[in-house]
């Protein structure tokens, strides 16, 4: 059985970037984690613009951040068994569903739905993003791939706020940037499919 199992991948930050799986993952988790600190920052206002309370508006948060909890360790639990791109497809998509209710959201109703979706796809997308490159790319640069990665999610996470909060200037409403960032995640969601599982470079 020990002889059968493949060996461990032990990719170099310059080997990682060459494969293409190394880019749609990145994309992917740049495309998922943008909104989220978007709604960091914009989520309370978004519901106390349509009459929600305060009081009311960190019961919304603390609900989605209550769901997600057991979704980490079932999406962890998966993870370990079957694909990971079909996992993370998953749970981005049902993200994606997640900002285009909120982006419409008038009422409470409408809040507790985007909770629940968006707990389910938070908790269930964190384990996978990360240990996705782990599986890929092996233990030895895990550190220098995961921040090479990371690096230009960072610049748009400082961008996407200010977008919108600017966009909401324009219009009044956090439609048209909750729904930009709902489509960007569904392509993150889309081009993970393709990122299989590279071949182990030859050192």
């Amino acid at each position: 059985y020990e002889a059968s199992k493949e060996p461990e991948p032990s990719f170099t930050l310059r080997e990682a970037l060459r494969t293409r799986s190394f880019w749609f993952i990145a994309i992917a988790h740049i495309a998922s984690a943008v909104p989220i600190v978007t709604l960091s920052i914009h989520l309370v206002p978004k519901l106390t613009d349509i009459g929600l309370s305060l009081s009311m508006a960190g019961v919304i948060v603390a609900t989605s951040t209550i769901i997600a909890i057991p979704f980490q360790f079932l999406s962890g639990y998966l993870g370990d068994r079957i694909p990971k791109p079909p996992l993370i497809f998953f749970f981005l998509t049902i993200q994606s569903a997640s900002l285009l209710v909120i982006a419409q959201a008038q009422s409470l109703s409408g809040a507790i739905l985007y909770a629940a979706l968006f707990g389910i796809a938070f908790g269930g997308r964190m384990p996978l993003l990360f240990s996705i490159r782990g599986e890929y790319f092996g233990r030895k640069s895990f550190s220098t791939i995961m921040g090479m990665s990371q690096l230009p999610s960072n610049l748009l996470m400082i961008v996407a706020p200010l977008f919108a909060g600017y966009m909401f200037d324009k219009t009044h409403s956090y439609f048209v940037p909750f729904t930009v960032f709902a489509l960007f995640n569904l392509l993150g969601a889309s081009l993970i499919l393709f990122a299989k599982k590279p071949q182990i470079p030859q050192h």
